[in-house]
C-alpha cells in the first residue's frame, strides 16, 4: 500500500529524518507536522488515524510499506502500535521551518472515543 501526492519542496526549509520504534500497545500521542511527508513501515503494522478520511478512522499500514502524509490533513494524527511486535518505520517530513521540531503536539479530536486519546 502506498498513497501518494505532490510534494513541494520549499527554499529555506529543512527535510528531517527519524527511525521511530514503538512498543506493542505504544501510541505516538496525537500531534501534526508543518507539512507533509512519508512513513516507511518497517517492522510491525502500524495504525494511524487523523490522515485521510474521518479523525477516528484506522488505517493499518503492513511492513513494507509506504504511507504518504498529506501536506495539509483535516485533523492531527496518531499512530499506534496494535500488534504483538515493536513497530519500527522511518518518517520523512518536508518543509520543515529551520529550529524548529518537526513533530507540534496537538489534543485528540473531540469526536474521537477515550480510548484514541
Amino acid at each position: 500500500m502506498a498513497t501518494g501526492g505532490e510534494v513541494d519542496i520549499r527554499p529555506g526549509n529543512e527535510t528531517t529524518v527519524h527511525h521511530i520504534t514503538i512498543a506493542p500497545g505504544g501510541s505516538s500521542g496525537w500531534h501534526s507536522h508543518h507539512d507533509g511527508g512519508a512513513f516507511l513501515v518497517m517492522s510491525g503494522t502500524m495504525t494511524t488515524y487523523g490522515l485521510d478520511g474521518e479523525a477516528c478512522e484506522g488505517v493499518v499500514v503492513e511492513a513494507g510499506n509506504a504511507y504518504f502524509v498529506p501536506p495539509h490533513p483535516h485533523h492531527p494524527h496518531l499512530v499506534l502500535n496494535q500488534g504483538t511486535e515493536p513497530l519500527e518505520l522511518t518518517a520523512v517530513y518536508f518543509n520543515v521551518p529551520k529550529g524548529e521540531p518537526s513533530r507540534l503536539d496537538a489534543e485528540a479530536p473531540a469526536e474521537c472515543p477515550a480510548d484514541l486519546r
